[in-house]
């Protein structure tokens, strides 16, 4: 356990102020639905859960754009191993994130259908992300991608375009039953495109 986050500490310094960004939106998010809670589904939903994407953006970005496989090697246990596992624990954190939001903007009745629906919005997000990192290798397209796509669905033309819809767009808190559909969508995407991802990155 002490090598795991004494490797995360090395990694964390290595994203750089990357690791940070999101950690200041997240505040500065916080701090703006203390004063306008009733926004809060919308707010996490368009902004918390497509950020998700950006530590899996950049904690592949020194691997997949810096030929990083020349230092992961030197380490005792598979490179490709060390890489994922660590990764499980950057999503893991930022799904406690969410988590923390869900406690303390929705009330108890509600919890698990916000749950549902923000963590597999995270999940599409983070899976579809590493899968534009790894077929293109690049930060900047896999970004504007991911921007785009966000983008488009709030101004109503993804439809148009053909792009998925991962959002609800729900002003209040939807039953269980209205939610777990598009979750479950929403939750294949992410796992498929994380699996696919995964193969690229291993050739």
């Amino acid at each position: 356990m002490t090598r795991i986050f004494y490797s995360l500490k090395i990694e964390t310094k290595l994203m750089g102020v990357n690791f940070y960004i999101p950690l200041f939106i997240y505040l500065a998010i916080f701090l703006y639905l203390l004063v306008v809670p009733e926004q809060a589904i919308l707010v996490i939903e368009l902004i918390i859960t497509p950020l998700s994407s950006w530590w899996t953006i950049w904690y592949f970005h020194d691997y997949l754009c810096r030929d990083g496989k020349k230092v992961l090697v030197t380490y005792p246990t598979s490179h490709l191993k060390y890489l994922f596992n660590h990764f499980y624990l950057y999503v893991l954190l930022y799904l406690l994130l969410i988590l923390m939001l869900n406690v303390i903007f929705f009330e108890p009745v509600y919890f698990i259908s916000s749950l549902i629906q923000f963590t597999s919005q995270a999940s599409f997000f983070i899976g579809t992300s590493l899968f534009f990192m790894a077929v293109f290798r690049s930060v900047d397209i896999t970004i504007s991608i991911i921007v785009f796509n966000v983008i488009s669905q709030i101004i109503d033309i993804g439809h148009i375009l053909m792009l998925y819809n991962p959002f609800f767009f729900n002003q209040e808190i939807l039953p269980i039953g209205e939610v777990i559909d598009k979750s479950l969508n929403n939750l294949l995407y992410g796992i498929v495109a994380y699996w696919i991802a995964k193969f690229l990155i291993s050739e």
